[in-house]
């Protein structure tokens, strides 16, 4: 199965519920690939992610001091054969 990992920081703005706010999302360790027994192409995301209002944070992200919590998670995606 061809994949591809990849780090990304994104930024939201004219969400609803953050009126006037930009939004910064942080996706680590993101895996991004067809799924391999989908009837139709289908294609996955699978990451970890964290969002926070636009210069509320100068120290170290949280996704980052937590990599261990999440990190394996991400890594064990499996796809299983249709039965």
């Amino acid at each position: 199965m061809a994949s591809e990992r990849f780090d990304a920081v994104v930024e939201e703005r004219n969400n609803p519920d953050a009126r006037g706010l930009v939004l910064v999302g942080v996706l680590r360790d993101s895996l991004f690939c067809r799924h391999p027994n989908a009837r139709t192409p289908t294609l996955v995301l699978i990451s970890a992610s964290e969002r926070y209002v636009q210069g509320t944070v100068t120290g170290p992200l949280l996704i980052d001091a937590l990599r261990s919590e999440w990190e394996p998670s991400v890594r064990s995606v499996q796809f299983m054969p249709r039965p």
